[in-house]
């Protein structure tokens, strides 16, 4: 599906110790890439940001392509259990 099936919110709260905390809609996340080798997950969103998550097993990358809601895994088992940066293009 492409981009512009659907309208998605990213929102960006500012979370303790200046971190900023992602709550998105399931639709958001337009592409996902990972890099077997240094265990970086690649996640963009539809607004244009890109994360990448440090330490992520491949069984999660898999899991995450294959979940029938990708939002929702990313919600529960991505955002808040792997460190992250966001990605300047």
């Amino acid at each position: 599906s492409s981009a512009n099936d659907s309208v998605a919110t990213v929102e960006l709260r500012r979370g303790g110790a200046g971190f900023f905390r992602m709550q998105i809609e399931s639709e958001a996340i337009r592409t996902i890439r990972y890099d077997a080798e240094r265990r970086k997950l690649f996640v963009g969103f539809t607004g244009g940001d890109e994360y990448v998550y440090v330490g992520v097993p491949g069984e999660v990358h898999r899991s995450f392509v294959e979940a029938s809601s990708r939002g929702g895994f990313f919600v529960h088992e991505i955002r808040d259990h792997y460190p992250y940066n966001r990605l300047d293009h």
